[in-house]
């Protein structure tokens, strides 16, 4: 494995996983990353303390800070969208999907 810093293994930790199609375990991490065994238990920990990555039976998920991070980025994207548009003098509409548990709610159907 190429030298690379402390920073650059958090990094490089914090792409696999969030690249995956689904949660990785360390067994996983291990093949992908290359990392020796001590390495890559000490950069999950450290990402975890910081809350970057959240480990549920054995895998590892994006943690609350890493999805605080992306929200924050949508806001920050969708914002300056709106003001580009209203530039122009245009306006949008923002449309959420939702669940069918939802629909069904506001519908007023109910499970017999």
């Amino acid at each position: 494995m190429v030298n690379i810093s402390s920073q650059e293994r958090n990094l490089f930790l914090l792409v696999l996983i969030s690249e995956a199609l689904q949660p990785l375990t360390a067994g996983d991490l291990l093949k992908l990353s290359g990392f020796s065994k001590s390495t890559l238990y000490r950069q999950l920990n450290y990402l975890k303390h910081w809350g970057l990555l959240s480990e549920y039976n054995g895998r590892f998920y994006s943690g609350p800070v890493t999805l605080s991070l992306g929200q924050a980025l949508l806001r920050s994207m969708l914002s300056e969208g709106l003001e580009q548009l209203k530039t122009i003098g245009c306006t949008a509409e923002l449309l959420l999907p939702s669940s069918p548990d939802t629909d069904r709610k506001e519908s007023g159907d109910r499970k017999s």
